[in-house]
């Protein structure tokens, strides 16, 4: 009996499995862009993912290890093209953000180091649109308000 049961779960182990198509990945998930990448940020309605690549060093004494200038780029997580938003984007934790419901991304392109500021650029599944210049902060409300800081001066864009 208990040989039995062995053969059966090895015979519906074997039948679950299905050959693997020429070119697809290893293991869990599906490959969604071919390439080194730094920085995976998943829209919060998990329908985009918003990454950096193709990146360049970037180094002074006051920044952390490994900290570079990228490319921004988003796809549909279920895969596609991938669309480059923005360029010279760092992977500094304030970066990029999506707004709480998933329909906008806010990101920090042509980010200047030693000022810290860079281009404020929106995107909402369009074109990206440019905000605002010599933004040092930025950041979302609840309800999916975009404020940021330009020149001293704070800025608000509503949903």
């Amino acid at each position: 009996m208990k040989g039995t049961a062995v053969v059966a779960a090895a015979l519906l182990a074997l039948a679950a499995c299905k050959e693997r198509p020429a070119g697809a990945a290893e293991g869990l998930g599906k490959r969604i862009f071919e390439g080194p990448v730094r920085l995976l940020s998943p829209s919060p309605d998990g329908a985009w993912l918003a990454f950096l690549d193709g990146c360049a060093e970037a180094s002074a004494r006051f920044l952390p290890p490994q900290t570079a200038s990228c490319d921004l780029r988003v796809v549909a997580a279920g895969g596609g093209e991938a669309r480059r938003l923005a360029r010279a984007v760092t992977n500094l934790p304030h970066s990029l953000a999506w707004a709480p419901g998933g329909e906008t991304l806010a990101a920090l392109g042509s980010y200047e180091i030693p000022s810290a500021s860079g281009t404020l650029v929106g995107w909402s599944g369009g074109e990206p649109v440019a905000l605002g210049e010599g933004v040092t902060f930025h950041g979302f409300g609840p309800r999916g308000e975009l404020g940021w800081v330009a020149g001293g001066r704070l800025a608000l864009r509503l949903p």
